[in-house]
């Protein structure tokens, strides 16, 4: 089972590791990591409402959305694995992605019933609102400042980047390579990693990857 939506739910890591969020049996969510070269699977949250998740670069720590308490939290993959509220009060955080540098987090959410592209500083907690956000899937950082977003044109699906402080088109454009099984267009992200996950478990949302 696939859908555009739940592209939402994994995040792939440099070195091959996914984090992903799963439905257990009695309904609950919770955040999971599945590592392709031992085919381990270990939980990493309680639920019950946990979803959206994103990997830092370079892997030492996860965001996601606390759903239950309203939270965007930021932990880490020690033993303690202490986690903190990076984002209070949240009703959507969808399709979260971090910078190159893992300073900022890009993520969409809503605002007077509208859906926003917005970027959170990792470091101090600040949002900033940075566009409108009508797409599906999720947007790709092209540098440390810039964003790419998916956007249709009379040529086509096309990436879109945005300059975030500016929060302005910078000119350039990327034609969308063609999709994946959950209708959006393939990105780095569709590695065999992602395969692996899709396939260790029937129940798994996740479609293998074209």
């Amino acid at each position: 089972m696939s859908s555009v939506a739940e592209t939402n739910q994994f995040s792939v890591g440099s070195d091959g590791k996914v984090i992903f969020s799963q439905t257990q049996p009695d309904k609950s969510r919770a955040i999971f990591m599945f590592r392709p070269e031992s085919g381990s699977t270990t939980r990493l949250t309680a639920g019950p409402k946990d979803v959206s998740p994103a990997l830092l670069p370079g892997g030492a720590r996860y965001a996601y959305l606390d759903s239950t308490r309203g939270e965007v939290r930021l932990c880490g993959f020690d033993q303690n694995r202490d986690c903190a509220a990076l984002i209070k009060n949240v009703r959507l955080f969808a399709f979260p992605a971090f910078s190159p540098s893992g300073q900022s987090l890009a993520f969409v959410t809503a605002r007077n019933l509208l859906t926003r592209l917005a970027v959170v500083s990792v470091s101090t907690g600040k949002v900033e609102d940075v566009a409108p956000f009508t797409g599906l899937c999720r947007p790709r950082w092209s540098s440390e400042t810039n964003l790419l977003v998916l956007q249709k044109s009379p040529s086509g699906v096309q990436w879109v980047e945005l300059d975030v402080s500016s929060k302005l088109p910078t000119g350039k454009r990327e034609i969308a390579k063609p999709p994946g099984s959950d209708g959006c267009p393939a990105t780095d992200e569709r590695t065999s990693a992602v395969r692996d996950v899709a396939t260790m478990n029937g129940d798994l949302w996740l479609s293998p990857a074209h």
